[in-house]
């Protein structure tokens, strides 16, 4: 997979994530020759302080290949997740309790009524909730799921009451800066309030940064139009917007973002599963491949794996094809009639 992702094709920015599988200088060096043109480093996991061993790694990397990388940060923002306890499957059927064996916060217990609907993680594992027992909550699972620590945990019709940012985001904001970051994804932006609040903070300790809304929910996208003009950049992140839209319905709603964004001209990043298979496999599905090739054609701004290459069998690989594939979208958009000749050589 010699081929590389030339840089005069800059006007498309390629995106990994730093994870257990790609934060070494040797792996970050090949990822940037291959095409990458910047890393997510997600806060939900730990504070950016935390993570200085990786950041440092990446400025090597960089020295080490003479290209450039930006940096961004995915705050924690109005998301909740799952506490630490022994990963488990449950089946369609199964009762869990919610609280005692599916550790949750305090928070999460407190709001809790029965007939509530709970979502966990990317995969959108559902549960309803049945009743209070002892400290915790019963709770029926409607489709079968791994549970595993850390995972986000949504509760139908009650996370917007959450505020935009914690105290751990200011902290991880203050140091942003002097640790290189290019730039801020705020998480679950539901309106243009939300969005005035944290710029005047990124404002205050990070001027330089890019800020970049996470249409997330419905809400988001009800209100996106309001959302736009105070966004640097918007994000379809697609993973928790499936579990407030339905996955049938996501397509739609993901075109309907883009078209926005086209119309307001402003720039977009896909985002979510565009090469999910390759976590553990060495190349992608044709479906993936058709996603990420679509999403360059279509015009987004920037394109991301997450899973791919943060905790991944194959990182590198993964962003080997990210790149292809999106090197070929953009040399075909720039010259349409191409296709002919390309294809007398297929």
């Amino acid at each position: 997979m010699g081929e590389q992702m030339q840089h005069h094709d800059a006007q498309l920015e390629i995106y990994g994530t730093f994870g257990p599988s790609c934060h070494e200088t040797e792996i970050l060096e090949k990822m940037l020759e291959a095409g990458m043109t910047g890393i997510r480093l997600n806060l939900s996991h730990g504070s950016l302080q935390d993570n200085q061993e990786w950041v440092k790694n990446l400025k090597e990397a960089k020295q080490n290949t003479g290209r450039p990388c930006k940096l961004l940060i995915d705050l924690q923002g109005r998301e909740r997740r799952l506490g630490k306890f022994e990963a488990f499957e449950a089946k369609t059927g199964d009762h869990v309790l919610v609280g005692e064996q599916i550790p949750v916060g305090g928070d999460v217990l407190v709001c809790l009524e029965p007939g509530d609907m709970i979502r966990i993680g990317d995969d959108n594992i559902p549960l309803r909730i049945l009743e209070k027992e002892g400290l915790s909550w019963k709770a029926e699972v409607l489709g079968d799921g791994l549970f595993e620590p850390g995972k986000s945990l949504h509760i139908q019709n009650k996370d917007s009451s959450l505020p935009i940012l914690y105290a751990k985001d200011i902290e991880n904001l203050k140091v942003a800066a002097e640790m290189g970051v290019t730039g801020v994804m705020v998480p679950f932006v539901q309106n243009a309030q939300d969005l005035k609040e944290i710029r005047s903070i990124i404002e205050e300790y990070a001027p330089e940064c890019t800020v970049m809304a996470k249409i997330e929910n419905v809400e988001g996208v009800r209100n996106l139009e309001s959302i736009l003009p105070l966004a640097d950049e918007i994000v379809i992140a697609r993973g928790d917007l499936a579990a407030s839209c339905t996955l049938a319905w996501m397509p739609a709603v993901q075109n309907y973002i883009e078209d926005m964004c086209h119309k307001h001209g402003k720039p977009y990043m896909v985002v979510t599963q565009m090469l999910d298979s390759m976590e553990h496999h060495p190349s992608p599905t044709r479906a993936e491949v058709s996603d990420t090739y679509n999403a360059v054609m279509k015009g987004a701004h920037s394109i991301m794996l997450t899973g791919e290459t943060a905790h991944s069998l194959y990182p590198l690989e993964a962003m080997e094809y990210f790149c292809q594939i999106a090197h070929k979208a953009l040399q075909l958009k720039a010259d349409p009639e191409s296709f002919q000749e390309i294809f007398k050589t297929l």
